[in-house]
């Protein structure tokens, strides 16, 4: 597979992740060129029906961008995904499978997520199967057809943003204002991976900071960078005799198209 995009993407067949890259295809001079990844995705494709889906944000291309608060759509208005997928068969024959007019698209879970600022996920919206065959997609339309890019396509030119360390929180801190704060015990780049359970629609709100003042996180640094994740639990509870949901399900989340410095 042969696969880029206007934004960020995060490429999925029959319901599981094609590579590791993370924020792929990365931040390039768009005007000029526009790397593309490759991908050996032979163990994803199975005998019979397959299915090719694919998250986008808006990453450097259309996300704010810039000092003094940026401006968006620096480099386009849209979104896009440009892709290709190369099967040679055992017999020696050849099939390719192109993005065109005849996919489609809808909304779902992901309702924000940008670099300054942060993501925003809703839980109740995830369409289950949604890249795997069988799904009903009777309520999603058709793509809009973008032209060919007019900028080169590239091949990268160096390694691609990966996970490379999970690191765990070294204490946690209570602040004077009744906040729970993780010291990771270190300044680094990341994000963070929850394991959460709750009754739907409670959201957890997740903010990042570098150093505390007056024993507060201080985002006076961040100038107007929000730096904040949230996360609304889609839960899977039953109403009690009291009429009180319970849900006994942990809901794993961790950003999609988004990065943090903090400690």
């Amino acid at each position: 597979m042969y696969i880029t995009a206007y934004g960020v993407y995060a490429a999925e067949i029959n319901g599981e992740p094609v590579g590791d890259h993370v924020l792929a295809p990365g931040w390039t001079s768009y005007a000029h060129r526009l790397r593309y990844q490759t991908y050996d995705v032979t163990p994803l494709l199975r005998t019979g029906e397959n299915t090719i889906g694919a998250l986008l944000g808006e990453g450097w291309y259309t996300g704010r961008l810039g000092f003094h608060g940026g401006r968006r759509n620096i480099y386009g208005d849209h979104r896009a995904l440009l892709a290709q997928l190369e099967i040679v068969y055992a017999d020696g024959t050849a099939q390719t499978v192109g993005t065109d007019a005849h996919w489609r698209t809808a909304a779902g879970p992901l309702l924000r997520s940008e670099i300054y600022d942060g993501e925003a996920y809703d839980a109740r919206r995830e369409r289950p199967g949604w890249s795997a065959p069988g799904h009903d997609a009777s309520d999603w339309e058709p793509v809009h057809e973008l032209p060919s890019p007019p900028m080169e396509l590239v091949a990268p030119t160096g390694p691609p943003v990966r996970r490379v360390q999970t690191v765990a929180p070294v204490s946690v801190l209570t602040t004077p204002s009744g906040k729970t704060v993780l010291d990771f015990g270190q300044n680094l780049v990341g994000r963070l991976r929850i394991h959460v359970s709750g009754p739907a629609g409670h959201e957890v709100t997740l903010r990042h900071a570098e150093v505390l003042e007056h024993g507060e996180p201080s985002t006076r640094p961040l100038r107007v960078a929000r730096a904040t994740d949230t996360y609304v639990l889609r839960g899977r509870g039953v109403q009690t005799s009291e009429g009180v949901q319970t849900d006994e399900g942990v809901e794993v989340y961790e950003p999609h198209f988004t990065f943090h410095g903090f400690r």
